[in-house]
């Protein structure tokens, strides 16, 4: 079976240099990791909390759309979600899926491509680093060329960061 090409969102505002690291190792426990996105930092929407750092990354899986879909569920609730986490508050960490090769529409629950990366810079902009010239499905312009759309208002900074190291010195001490 061939793999499928899997894009995933990762966010965390609660110890998040910790969180996302940890996370990142976990997701390549699981699958094929091909490449990371910068991290970036944005302030929380639709509630007051501390910001949140967010980055994209690439992996490769012959697991099918609902067995990702569990396993990143999972995952979630390893690092502290709860089934009744609000849409909008605070995460130790949070993975979406943001493609799954070239599929479109809502597939067991799970809507393709992910709405949220044509409107929040602090998804569109970390994936557009990954692959700026892709045109997601159902879209005319590239990733890249959507970044013009974004409203000004919305504030991102991107943040040195190798998370790498993070473990690696986190497991020296």
């Amino acid at each position: 079976m061939n793999p499928h090409r899997v894009y995933l969102g990762l966010g965390s505002n609660l110890d998040p240099w910790r969180n996302l690291s940890a996370g990142l190792q976990r997701i390549e426990q699981h699958w094929e990791l091909i490449s990371v996105s910068g991290f970036y930092e944005s302030a929380a929407i639709g509630f007051d909390g501390p910001a949140f750092i967010n980055l994209v990354v690439a992996i490769e899986t012959t697991e099918t759309l609902p067995q990702l879909a569990a396993r990143t569920r999972q995952i979630e609730i390893e690092f502290g979600r709860t089934p009744d986490c609000k849409k909008f508050s605070s995460r130790h960490l949070d993975i979406d899926i943001l493609t799954f090769d070239e599929l479109q529409g809502t597939f067991d629950g799970v809507e393709l491509p992910r709405p949220e990366i044509f409107y929040n810079a602090f998804v569109l902009i970390p994936f557009a680093e990954l692959c700026p010239g892709l045109i997601l499905p159902s879209q005319t312009e590239s990733l890249v060329s959507l970044q013009q759309n974004l409203p000004a208002s919305q504030s991102i900074q991107k943040i040195q960061f190798d998370w790498r190291a993070y473990l690696s010195h986190a497991a020296e001490n």
